[in-house]
């Protein structure tokens, strides 16, 4: 039979280890949503047409600047 102090332990552990299981995935979810806005935000979203990404924003400017001369 096992003691009580022993099955506590064993608890405490158990809820221990499903605590930081739980605050890893949050983590991890948290930083894979980051990285998507991120993605959207440089190379835009094929959901928004209208919002090609800041990369090719600063490209159709850099190309006008430099027909103008300006750049």
């Amino acid at each position: 039979m096992i003691a009580p102090f022993v099955q506590w332990i064993v608890a405490a552990a158990a809820i221990v280890t499903a605590a930081a299981t739980t605050g890893t995935f949050a983590a991890a979810l948290a930083v894979w949503r980051l990285v998507k806005q991120h993605e959207r935000t440089l190379h835009g979203s094929q959901q928004n047409d209208a919002w090609n990404g800041l990369i090719q924003m600063v490209t159709t400017h850099r190309e006008a600047l430099e027909e103008e001369g300006t750049l």
